[in-house]
């Protein structure tokens, strides 16, 4: 038998493990299997049931969810969108100082103008 035939039985005989968790048909036809394909269908069958999923305990469960939120908000503390928001408004500050003294200048301005028809009338003469 071809090397790749070996190759498909054992990759349904591994499918057959992992959906259903029991031995594929397969096996059980071993007249037209190669003796290595058999062997190594039961070191398959003999591993999966060796490996059993085992739960987390709850306190290894409170520690990763407990670490993965301090990991996200690290990364939103480091993140450029943040950091924008952080920082202050540049627009808004030279705006405003733009707006200050324009009004400053308006109001010397009105000043110099209330104070020159406001002389005495000894200088007007």
């Amino acid at each position: 038998m071809s090397i790749k035939r070996v190759e498909e039985i054992l990759a349904a005989h591994a499918d057959a493990l992992v959906a259903d968790g029991a031995a594929g048909p397969s096996l059980d036809a071993t007249a037209d299997q190669p003796s290595e394909a058999i062997a190594l269908m039961e070191i398959a069958e003999r591993t999966q049931h060796a490996l059993q999923p085992i739960p987390p305990p709850p306190v290894f469960r409170a520690q990763l969810h407990n670490g993965l939120r301090m990991a996200a908000r690290l990364h939103q503390a480091h993140s450029p969108s943040t950091i924008r928001r952080g920082e202050p408004a540049w627009g808004w500050l030279i705006g405003v100082a733009a707006l200050g003294s324009a009004a400053g200048v308006i109001a010397i301005v009105l000043r110099t103008r209330a104070a020159t028809h406001k002389t005495p009338a000894h200088l007007r003469n």
